[in-house]
């Protein structure tokens, strides 16, 4: 329940931020993704969902919704300094644009949580959960191999398929 209240939260927010209904959505279709990873994780590892492993899915909800927010703010941009260009072509170069920076940030982040994780260096029975959830569930935010794919696959298909099809730049700016 209070993750459903926090998602609602999210979108409430990005919703004031992008003034539109249908960018907030955009946002957040990377999270179920990132949902279906910690599962699969813990189910692997023969864990339970417990407390501080919620508590990553919260901190995964957020890098998720954060990367999103990233591309779909970069399309925004490119948007209105190329008021003349077709929704496709933008989308494409703020994808190309924007493939480098999600994709890294998502490897390093990956990189430092599975170590604490499996207990490299030490282990900790409390952060273990958290790190392991944020660790699988970020780069399984897409069946392919990171969660930037979503990002920067998923996201720009859904992106073109709200905005093509209609008759105007008005039209696509009411929709997106």
């Amino acid at each position: 329940m209070a993750f459903i209240a926090a998602a609602v939260g999210i979108y409430l927010v990005l919703l004031l931020l992008f003034n539109s209904m249908i960018q907030p959505l955009l946002v957040m279709v990377a999270v179920p993704f990132g949902l279906i990873g910690v599962i699969a994780a813990f189910a692997l590892h023969q864990e339970v969902l417990g407390f501080l492993a919620m508590l990553g899915v919260v901190g995964l909800t957020g890098i998720v919704v954060n990367d999103s927010l990233i591309h779909v703010n970069f399309v925004n941009r490119l948007r209105n300094e190329k008021p003349g260009v077709p929704l496709l072509e933008i989308v494409v170069e703020a994808t190309k644009s924007r493939l480098r920076p999600i994709f890294l940030t998502s490897v390093t982040t990956v990189a430092g949580l599975l170590p604490m994780a499996y207990g490299l260096g030490g282990s900790d029975p409390y952060s273990a959960p958290m790190a392991l959830a944020m660790g699988y569930g970020h780069p399984t935010a897409a069946p392919a191999a990171a969660s930037s794919s979503t990002i920067l696959a998923m996201l720009p298909a859904a992106s073109v398929r709200i905005g093509l099809g209609s008759p105007s730049r008005a039209a696509i700016g009411s929709a997106f």
